[in-house]
């Protein structure tokens, strides 16, 4: 961030709030910059609504209501923004109980990004949630050649790989 910082400010303070941002919203372990969060939304809103939109969706996130985070993907979206990816929206309708909803974003983001392995691990978690056990290997086994390479911390590899085990155990 010290060199984009070098040559541009306002572009090393997005970066910062970058990580923050994914962090929370894939619900990674390695987020230390919780903190950081009403800062940049702070610093995102001077760069339009959108931007603004992914730090609130990270919060949201964070604060595991994922109702309101689903409810509030949803607001955006009827907005025309798009504060998070259909991954990501997916995810929050599935962890609020909203399966067809999530499926139906699913559905969509495949339709747009057929070779997505998040949108297929999301899919599989979705197809598990529906009792459809083994149409979720099939479709792991899509997500997990693609992370085939992945370095062994990658962390979505590695709840593909503790789903299979899951569903196959």
């Amino acid at each position: 961030t010290k060199e984009v910082a070098a040559y541009d400010e306002s572009r090393a303070n997005m970066y910062k709030c970058y990580l923050p941002y994914y962090s929370g919203v894939y619900q990674l372990p390695y987020f230390e910059n919780a903190s950081l969060l009403p800062e940049c939304i702070k610093q995102l809103s001077g760069m339009g609504q959108t931007f603004a939109s992914y730090a609130e969706v990270a919060s949201y996130f964070l604060g595991e209501d994922h109702v309101a985070t689903a409810d509030y993907l949803a607001a955006k979206r009827a907005e025309g923004l798009e504060p998070a990816t259909k991954f990501a929206e997916a995810r929050a309708n599935r962890l609020a109980g909203r399966l067809d909803k999530a499926l139906v974003i699913v559905e969509e983001g495949l339709l747009e990004s057929p070779g997505s392995p998040e949108l297929l691990l999301e899919f599989a978690y979705l197809q598990r949630d529906r009792g459809e056990a083994d149409a979720a290997l099939g479709t792991l086994k899509k997500a997990q050649t693609i992370w085939s390479k992945a370095d062994d911390n990658f962390i979505p590899a590695q709840r593909a790989k503790k789903l299979a085990d899951e569903l196959a155990g």
